[in-house]
């Protein structure tokens, strides 16, 4: 192999990155008289807005069966600068209220692991929910999760609870 032509591409290759490095001072260049934009001479963001994009509440198996206690009531509540009792027992209050919250909970049996710590009828209908809910309250959610998770490869679920379901989506609209 020549090394003449591996040094010519190694120039070709080196060119671009050497020609990112120029970079023009401030005194090199002169606004208009008349501004082509009323925010030339702004150097902040006019409008920033905070919140969380990805939250799931105890609704969602991962989070409720792992232990999160707080649903996507106190999630909302406290976005908007509420005090909640925290998971923890104590009181909550976020610094400043958020602009915006999206509670992002998992469709697949939202709300199961509520239903579950709650002990409700609905739930307990099944031998799953009934297992389930045991584990829960003897502080075993996390093995209860393995298994939910370990179900959901089964054609047919687990809870199928029609009831229950419409009775999770119209708490979920009316949080919203």
């Amino acid at each position: 192999m020549r090394p003449y032509p591996m040094l010519v591409g190694a120039a070709f290759v080196a060119l671009p990155v050497h020609a990112q490095d120029i970079s023009v001072s401030k005194e090199a260049y002169s606004t208009p008289e008349r501004p082509y934009s009323p925010y030339v001479n702004d150097h902040y963001p006019q409008n920033v807005y905070f919140g969380d994009t990805h939250l799931h509440t105890a609704w969602s198996a991962d989070a409720g069966m792992a232990g999160a206690t707080l649903g996507p009531d106190e999630a909302y509540r406290v976005s908007r600068g509420e005090v909640i009792e925290s998971q923890a027992g104590g009181p909550f209050k976020l610094l400043r209220p958020l602009d915006f919250v999206v509670v992002a909970d998992h469709a697949e049996n939202i709300g199961l692991s509520d239903y579950l710590l709650r002990g409700d009828p609905l739930v307990l209908q099944s031998d799953a929910g009934r297992r389930w809910a045991q584990m829960m309250k003897e502080g075993n959610g996390y093995n209860a999760f393995i298994e939910w998770v370990d179900g959901n490869g089964r054609a047919e679920d687990q809870i199928d609870n029609p009831d229950m379901m419409s009775s999770v989506w119209e708490r979920v609209v009316e949080n919203a």
